[in-house]
C-alpha cells in the first residue's frame, strides 16, 4: 500500500480503518455474524484481497448484576466494544491462538441485554485468521 498524507499532514495508518459499528448498526438483524462462547471461528480472507474488516457479535443477557471476565484469543488486530462503545483493542497480529494471543476484559453489567462486538482487521501479513471467546468461570 502506498504511503499517503492527508491535508492535515497526518500519515495514513491501516489501523485507522478499524472502526467500531454503532449500536444502531449492531442491533440490525443479519448485518453481522453472531458467535457463541467457547467456539473457535475461522475467518476467510478472499484471495483477491489484502485486507478485510469483519465484525462479529455476541448477545449477552443477564437477569442480575454480574461481574464477568472474558478472554478473546485472536491472531488478528481487533477492537472490542460493548453496545457500540470501545472497551479494548489490540493493534498487532499473533501467530496462533495461544496464551500470547489472549486479550482479557472485565464486564460489570446490570440486568439487561447487551451486544458485545469484535471488529477484526484481517490482512495478508498473517497466515492464520481465527478467534475464540471464552468466559472465565
Amino acid at each position: 500500500m502506498v504511503d499517503s498524507i492527508n491535508n492535515k499532514g497526518e500519515k495514513f495508518n491501516i489501523n485507522n480503518l478499524l472502526q467500531i459499528p454503532s449500536l444502531k448498526d449492531l442491533e440490525q438483524e443479519n448485518n453481522f455474524e453472531t458467535i457463541v462462547v467457547n467456539q473457535t471461528t475461522n475467518i476467510d480472507l478472499p484471495k483477491d484481497k489484502s485486507n478485510l474488516i469483519k465484525t462479529y457479535t455476541c448477545k449477552i443477557i443477564t437477569n442480575s448484576y454480574s461481574n464477568s471476565t472474558f478472554n478473546l484469543y485472536t491472531t488478528d488486530k481487533v477492537k472490542i466494544a460493548l453496545d457500540g462503545k470501545s472497551i479494548k483493542e489490540r493493534l498487532e497480529t499473533k501467530d496462533s491462538l495461544g496464551e500470547g494471543s489472549k486479550i482479557s476484559f472485565d464486564l460489570k453489567l446490570e440486568p439487561g441485554a447487551y451486544t458485545l462486538s469484535f471488529t477484526f482487521l484481517i490482512s495478508v501479513e498473517n497466515s492464520e485468521h481465527s478467534f475464540r471467546l471464552e468466559k472465565e468461570k
